[in-house]
């Protein structure tokens, strides 16, 4: 199960059966300085390590876009945008000119990932929301 300590010692529970994987290794490297890969190798391997409590440094999200319909990877707009963020990094574009692209509730892969940090939940949330407005997925014409 995996847990989060909350102030005055409340427990939350996150996911039941989590496992290791997606972007949780590298939120948890960004916002705790955890490397949980190595955690988990030091336990399977039987050694001892040590976790110590740490206070979040950052507030994180990992955002995907997708595109609004199925259809051939033309373009992305705003992309240069998120260069310029120093709140943003590890910014990913997985779609390449011509590839077919699609919606994630069709098991389609996310055209491009971004991780935005911020000094509160609030912050990275809106600015969540703005990029996620900002950037604009182009398909190419049916008939190409």
């Amino acid at each position: 199960a995996e847990l989060m300590l909350m102030q005055g010692h409340e427990i939350k529970v996150i996911e039941i059966a989590s496992r290791l994987g997606g972007y949780r290794p590298l939120m948890y490297q960004e916002v705790y300085g955890y490397d949980l890969s190595q955690y988990l190798l030091q336990s399977v391997l039987g050694e001892d390590f040590n976790i110590p409590p740490r206070a979040p440094e950052k507030y994180v999200s990992v955002v995907e876009i997708f595109p609004r319909s199925q259809g051939i990877f033309k373009s992305l707009e705003g992309v240069e945008d998120l260069d310029k963020d120093v709140n943003v990094s590890h910014i990913h574009l997985k779609a390449s000119s011509g590839s077919v692209i699609g919606l994630a509730r069709d098991d389609f892969p996310p055209v491009l990932t971004f991780l935005i940090s911020g000094s509160s939940y609030e912050e990275v949330y809106a600015k969540s929301i703005e990029y996620q407005k900002k950037l604009k997925v182009r398909l190419l014409p049916p008939d190409s």
